[in-house]
């Protein structure tokens, strides 16, 4: 039998399976509510204590905690071309994940987007003298009010989050946004309500994501998968060669990300094509 038409059919058993996996996956619903609702509290709490600028100082002063490279990493683990390169090197063997990611990122973008053109609140370095801030990275003044690196964050990890298998692991994920999430208010682009409303937001598109990936399993067939790859593929091709990380830091992250995201499509994709072709 070609090799061509063996891995069609593995990938018609592959999306089969995702297509279970999307019936019978957990909700977590009490993952997603312990996580979004004490999210939504503390910006409240502290809208109602200190105003829209409340407790801004006191997260801001961890930035002498840790060194500038660490803070650049944490903080650019909420850039789209970090959640691009991860949903390719699942795609693959995680299709149900790829096709749930896929609504996640969009939900992620639209709600950002949205939401900073209707507040259209002023950043830190826009209010205060910058003499008085530690500000990491470009100077960023407006659209300050959701986190868009808090939401995408949030969002990549939920969406991870029915594939871990481990209590731990889930917990690994959620920590990971939460310091993305601090990151933004310790290098001086974000106040503590854009980052903790962010996080509900992020944790609501990922839990919209899944529902939509449930309720729509025929977006699991090969025509939608293979359209999605290709699509992640060209973005992980631009984020190698073309795409300059605002952190230098972040280069060393994002650039092999992508990379090996690519490596793995062209092992898992390409190859048994150009086989085919051989033969």
């Amino acid at each position: 039998m070609p090799s061509s038409t063996l891995f069609i059919d593995a990938l018609k058993l592959s999306l089969a399976d995702a297509r279970e996996r999307l019936r019978t996956m957990p909700r977590m619903n009490r993952w997603c509510v312990w996580t979004a609702i004490p999210a939504l509290f503390i910006g409240v709490l502290l809208f109602a204590i200190g105003g829209y600028h409340g407790g801004f100082w006191q997260v801001h002063a961890v930035r002498g905690v840790l060194p500038a490279p660490i803070w650049e990493l944490i903080t650019f683990l909420g850039d789209a071309s970090v959640a691009a390169g991860v949903l390719l090197l699942l795609a693959r063997r995680r299709p149900d994940v790829l096709l749930a990611g896929s609504w996640a990122v969009l939900l992620a973008a639209l709600s950002s987007r949205i939401l900073k053109s209707i507040a259209g609140t002023a950043r830190p370095p826009a209010v205060f003298d910058n003499s008085l801030l530690d500000v990491l990275g470009p100077v960023l003044r407006f659209n300050a009010f959701p986190s868009g690196h808090t939401i995408t964050a949030f969002t990549l990890a939920f969406v991870l989050l029915p594939a871990a298998r481990t209590t731990v692991l889930r917990t690994a994920l959620i920590a990971g946004a939460c310091a993305v999430a601090v990151s933004r208010v310790a290098i001086g682009v974000h106040w503590p309500v854009d980052v903790s409303v962010g996080a509900a937001i992020g944790v609501a598109d990922a839990y919209a994501a899944w529902t939509l990936a449930r309720h729509w399993p025929g977006g699991a067939t090969i025509g939608v998968h293979v359209t999605t790859v290709f699509v992640l593929t060209g973005l992980n091709l631009w984020v190698v060669t073309a795409f300059e990380p605002d952190f230098a830091t972040a280069f060393w992250l994002v650039k092999p990300l992508a990379g090996i995201a690519l490596l793995v499509v062209a092992v898992d994709y390409l190859l048994p094509l150009c086989k085919r072709l051989r033969s």
